[in-house]
Formats: C-alpha cells, sequence, structure tokens
C-alpha cells in the first residue's frame, strides 16, 4: 500500500525540556486533509500556538503549506472498514501527546491508540449523529439506529477526556455523554481580497444582481430551490447570475434533470457551476456577489440546527444571507437584520426576498459594513481559535 507524506521535519518530539514542542494527531477516517474547520481553523491554530499537527485521513495530499504539519494521506478505499484499518496501522507508528478524533468511527479508532499509548483523546462533532439523515417521519429501523448511535456514542465518552462541539445547540444534544463539552463555534476566518483576480472577476461578473453558494450543493441542499427561484427571478432581472461554487454530490441521473432544465428555461447564462476552488480565491467572489444562500432541506435535523461554515463567511463578507424558514440560522438574520428566512418552495417568495435586498444594496452602501460588523463583532474565530489552544494546553 503506497502513501504520500509530507516532508518529516526534524525535531525532538520527545525531548525532555519543558519547551518541547507538543504533537497532535489528527484521525479522519472521512475528511479530507484540508477541511475548512479541521485544517484551516483548528490545525492552523494548533500550530500558531506551538504545536506540531500531523493529519492521517484517506486521501493524497502532496502540498506542504506550513511547518510542524504533516499530512500522512492513506490512499482511498470502497471500503470503510479497510480505511479504518488504515487509521489503527499508521496511527500506532505516530508518536503523539494528544489525538483529535473527527468522526464517530475514526473516534473508536482513537480511543484503542489512546488506551493503548496512554494518551488523552479529544472527539470534534460536527453534527448530531444519532439524528445524521433522519427526517420528520421515522420509522422503527431508523429509531432503533438512533438508539444504537446514541449508546455507542455514550460508551466511547467514558473513555474521552474532551468533547468539541461546533454550536451550543449541539451541545444540549450530547448532554447524555459522560466527559467535559466545550463549543468551539464554527465560525469563519477574515481573509485578504487578492486585488488583480478581484479586478478581472469585475470585468466578467458585475453590472447584475450576483447570488452565490459555496460548498457542496445536491437536492438536499436546495438544488431546485435555486433552480426555479432564479427562473421566477429572471422575469424582473433577465441578468441575474448565480455562482454556485462547489461540487453537485447528487446522482448523474439528477445531474441530467437538472441540466434539461436550465436548458429548457433558457438559464445557461444566469445559473454557472464553478468547480472547487483554493479556500484562499473565495473571497474575491463574495466580495462580488450580492446576496449569499443556505438553501439545505430543514426537514433532516442536522440541516436545522447547523450553522454551515459558509454562513459565516458570507456575513464577513458583507452579504445579506437567505435562509430557511424554521433554521438556527433564522435566529440570527432575525436578530442581527442581517438576512431573512424563507420557505425554499416558494419561488416567489425567493424572487421578492432577492430583489429587496438588491434594491437596499443599491440604495444604501453602508449596508454592507454593518453585516461585515456584525460578523466582526458577534462571529470572530480569533476568539474561538484562543478557546480551542487554551483546551488543548490544559489537557496535554
Amino acid at each position: 500500500m503506497s502513501y504520500q507524506q509530507t516532508p518529516k521535519i526534524k525535531i525532538d518530539l520527545k525531548s525532555k525540556s519543558s519547551e518541547r514542542i507538543k504533537m497532535v494527531l489528527f484521525l479522519n477516517s472521512l475528511h479530507p486533509a484540508r477541511d475548512k474547520r479541521l485544517f484551516y481553523k483548528e490545525a492552523s491554530a494548533l500550530i500558531n500556538a506551538g504545536f506540531y499537527v500531523k493529519i492521517l485521513g484517506p486521501y493524497q495530499d502532496s502540498e506542504y503549506p506550513q511547518k510542524n504539519l504533516e499530512i500522512v494521506g492513506m490512499g482511498t478505499s470502497r471500503f470503510r472498514l479497510i480505511t479504518l484499518i488504515r487509521l489503527l496501522k499508521y496511527g500506532l507508528q505516530s508518536y503523539t501527546n494528544i489525538i483529535q478524533c473527527n468522526e464517530v468511527d475514526s473516534w473508536f479508532i482513537g480511543i484503542i491508540i489512546s488506551i493503548l499509548r496512554h494518551v488523552p483523546i479529544i472527539f470534534d462533532a460536527h453534527e448530531f449523529y444519532p439524528k445524521r439523515g433522519l427526517y420528520k417521519n421515522i420509522n422503527l429501523v431508523q429509531k432503533t439506529l438512533f438508539h444504537s448511535i446514541r449508546f455507542t456514542m455514550n460508551f466511547l465518552s467514558m473513555y474521552t477526556d474532551h468533547v468539541i462541539t461546533v454550536s451550543k445547540q449541539l451541545a444540549m444534544e450530547y448532554s447524555f455523554l459522560k466527559c467535559s463539552i466545550t463549543t468551539i463555534n464554527n465560525y469563519t476566518i477574515p481573509r485578504s481580497i487578492k486585488r488583480h483576480l478581484l479586478e478581472n472577476l469585475q470585468k466578467e461578473y458585475v453590472g447584475h444582481p450576483l447570488l452565490i453558494h459555496t460548498g457542496l450543493i445536491n437536492q438536499e441542499r436546495g438544488m431546485q430551490c435555486i433552480l426555479y427561484g432564479i427562473k421566477t427571478l429572471k422575469k424582473t432581472f433577465p441578468n441575474v447570475l448565480c455562482l454556485i461554487i462547489g461540487k453537485n454530490s447528487d446522482s448523474p441521473k439528477i445531474h441530467k434533470v437538472v441540466k434539461d432544465f436550465i436548458d429548457k428555461e433558457a438559464l445557461n447564462e444566469n445559473i454557472k457551476f464553478i468547480d472547487w476552488l483554493c479556500y484562499n480565491n473565495i473571497p474575491e467572489y463574495l466580495q462580488l456577489a450580492d446576496i449569499g444562500l443556505v438553501t439545505f432541506n430543514v426537514a433532516n435535523y442536522n440541516n436545522r440546527i447547523g450553522f454551515p461554515h459558509k454562513f459565516f463567511e458570507y456575513l464577513t463578507a458583507g452579504l445579506p444571507v437567505i435562509v430557511p424558514l424554521g433554521s438556527e440560522l433564522e435566529k440570527i438574520v432575525t436578530i442581527h437584520q442581517s438576512g431573512q428566512a424563507i420557505s425554499l418552495d416558494d419561488p416567489e417568495e425567493f424572487a421578492s426576498t432577492v430583489k429587496k435586498f438588491y434594491q437596499i444594496l443599491q440604495k444604501d452602501p453602508g449596508f454592507r459594513e454593518r453585516i461585515r460588523q456584525v460578523a466582526q463583532i458577534y462571529f470572530n474565530w480569533e476568539r474561538e481559535a484562543q478557546k480551542y489552544v487554551n483546551l488543548y494546553m490544559k489537557i496535554v
């Protein structure tokens, strides 16, 4: 079995000096090495605080962006069990002072390593796993699965030093766990604008209402809402444009349905898909946009309570955000007057909301800056990063 690995940095990790560097081992069974939360936020925060981070995961990664970082890509497999076996093998071969696991199954592997190596372990919970994929109508099989996962997590927590959650709501859901819980909110990192790239994009995209959706898109995340919403909006703004930056994870059959709809309704110039971009190039597109979209299906429990990274990126860029009615995001945009919650089944409401915010932006140049200030004051990653690093300092 082959894998790619970053060049090893010669650091005496086992030195008895009080100034010795602390080694953190991230175990990923699913998340990519450059996951926004795990890599750009958490790993970077630890490295900046003087830790050495090693990330193990099922991917290939040959870029080495900074020192005190090692990425071991163990290749991909159709079978998750093989990935877990690899995680266990390379995890046991890795020196570490503390382990962080980022999925439930990698948590299980981490506990084995933690017990054998006598090191503390943290689990970073990104969603409420017992209700993952569950909707309003729950059958007997789903109820059984819910209780099984809940029991498993409760058991694993008995051997865990700490659990991190991405929101207070999620922390409340996990109150049944047997270890301490800390919320590290999924706020975004303000990033600089590359002016030369922005100027090039302005030539192409400025001059009409511009909506943006970043990240994974599919039927579950509002593809249908966007299609019918733009179709309706085009009656008022013929040149309206929605940029979808990311991958459509639907089946090839659904891809064809989407393409056929766009062709039939002559929306090829109104809806454009852009493949995955480098994380640091996204701010330029956000700077050009007028409105951000978070359009996931709130019948899914984790969607309903979720705080996706894209939402805070939109606010940081000064964009009013359209969010689903009945989501936790509705409370934020209402309290801070930074967007509006709508029924995603109503294209007319979608169109009228876009029209309203576009007119506000045209008449009030300070509107975007007020939203940026909201993000800076209430949803700043720097404070969360300090909480995260302090937690590690206490444990190791």
